[in-house]
């Protein structure tokens, strides 16, 4: 879970949305009512409802083109049932909330790269999630075998075919970079706990 979430203001201009995206460089930010998480705005709230009608960025408020009610999680949630949230609602990003009070926020991809997740993600609702979702997770997992993708065989965003013992780094039997992977996942684990 990420602690420090960007967020806006329901009364901010979507102008003003667009330079709060381009200085986090995020796609995504918490809508705030009175300091309360209320919704949530992206990229494509303002691609799909502000360009194509022309309207001005300048006089257009987040409160009329965010999606509320806010879909949220909860800090003792587990991550299979935060992402099993995410593919039934068919969102990308599910911000954590205690007692109306906005504590983090977690994204499908983070989700994806936990070690834990080849496992779990098994008993997940993927092949009814819509297919933006699915296509995000095929970058990382073998959606027939459900097995973690290696990173060197992603290009231009398109999984590409392992080629195993001909990969540079195969070494023996073995691959290097799952090895690697799988050392570092743990010292973030390890790390994780005892920062808790």
């Amino acid at each position: 879970m990420i602690e420090k979430v960007v967020t806006v203001d329901v009364r901010t201009k979507v102008k003003d949305v667009v330079e709060v995206f381009n200085e986090n460089n995020c796609s995504s930010l918490v809508v705030l009512k009175n300091g309360k998480p209320v919704g949530i705005i992206t990229e494509r709230d303002i691609l799909k409802k502000v360009i194509p009608t022309c309207q001005d960025p300048d006089r257009i408020l987040v409160q009329n083109i965010m999606s509320s009610p806010l879909i949220g999680g909860k800090p003792q949630m587990e991550l299979p049932e935060a992402a099993r949230i995410m593919l039934e609602k068919k969102i990308k990003t599910l911000p954590v909330v205690n007692e109306e009070k906005l504590v983090g926020i977690v994204t499908l991809s983070d989700m994806i790269r936990s070690p834990d997740s080849k496992e779990w993600f098994k008993e997940l609702p993927v092949y009814e999630a819509s297919s933006k979702l699915k296509n995000m997770i095929d970058i990382y997992f073998d959606l027939d075998g459900f097995s973690k993708k290696c990173p060197l065989i992603i290009e231009q965003g398109y999984p590409k075919k392992c080629r195993k013992a001909e990969c540079m780094w195969w070494v023996e039997e073995n691959c290097a970079v799952v090895i690697l992977s799988n050392q570092n996942s743990n010292r973030r684990i390890t790390e994780a706990i005892q920062n808790f």
